[in-house]
């Protein structure tokens, strides 16, 4: 790909987002051809500062519209400026979704994560994530796949997001993963060698996303605070289903591989 570009959605990530960005600039001096930013969404924990500390200096773009979706659509936009600035094809662009609470990670990780779009000729390739679990201890970790939040993502197929194209934004407000929206939207995607470690349980801290009291007088001085309560009853519910789904989808590759092993 001719061009990388990283996005660090992050909301109150402050302790955890240093070995992040530590790890984008390292890798930035390996792969020229790469950029990031951190998309702040609305953090009151010093996020912002904190990645501007650890080597993030010009690189924040404050989004002020609460959501994950609303943070991707953000970077996307920043995504094709960049293409329009340099006079690249978008097809030619990989858009990198890294998560804010990643365990330090090396520009290897970032190849693996991009090679496919090129090698194999699809629009979006997915890392394998490893969370550690709530109950057993810090190195007790479960490995996702389909619903990791680190991906690669040919920018040309994020276009109809920019287009004003209504079932990718109407997607995008609902109170499911943006994962599960991506997964949906973008058919032809393929699961890449690249492995990514978090350093906390996951999805506690998706479920939890909109309760601040600053997003909370945000909303209602916007007057979207009964849009928003819909909002997270729905993402409550869309919890539920992708734990379901990771739960059958494990049985499933342990079933297969029962199977194989006879």
């Amino acid at each position: 790909m001719q061009r990388i570009l990283v996005m660090v959605p992050a909301y109150n990530e402050a302790e955890y987002i240093g070995p992040v960005i530590r790890s984008l600039v390292r890798a930035k001096k390996f792969l020229p051809n790469m950029d990031f930013v951190v998309l702040d969404n609305m953090s009151h924990d010093g996020t912002a500062k904190i990645a501007e500390q650890k080597g993030a200096l010009g690189k924040i773009i404050q989004v002020q519209t609460p959501g994950k979706g609303s943070v991707f659509t953000k970077g996307v936009e920043w995504a094709f400026g960049v293409a329009k600035k340099e006079g690249l094809n978008p097809r030619d662009v990989a858009l990198v979704t890294i998560d804010a609470d990643l365990r330090a990670f090396s520009p290897r990780q970032i190849m693996e994560l991009v090679k496919p779009l090129e090698k194999a000729h699809v629009d979006m390739s997915i890392a394998k994530f490893y969370e550690p679990q709530e109950k057993g201890g810090r190195d007790n970790f479960a490995m996702v796949s389909e619903y990791s939040g680190e991906r690669a993502i040919r920018l040309s197929a994020t276009k109809p997001i920019l287009a004003g194209n209504k079932s990718w934004k109407y997607l995008l407000r609902q109170g499911f993963g943006l994962e599960e929206v991506l997964n949906k939207k973008i058919k032809k995607f393929y699961l890449a060698p690249a492995e990514f470690v978090a350093m906390r349980p996951a999805f506690g801290v998706e479920t939890g996303y909109l309760v601040s009291s600053r997003v909370n007088a945000y909303l209602k001085q916007t007057g979207e605070i009964r849009r928003v309560n819909k909002y997270l009853e729905a993402r409550t519910r869309g919890a539920a289903l992708i734990r379901a789904r990771r739960a059958k989808a494990t049985q499933s590759r342990e079933f297969r591989l029962l199977n194989l092993t006879k």
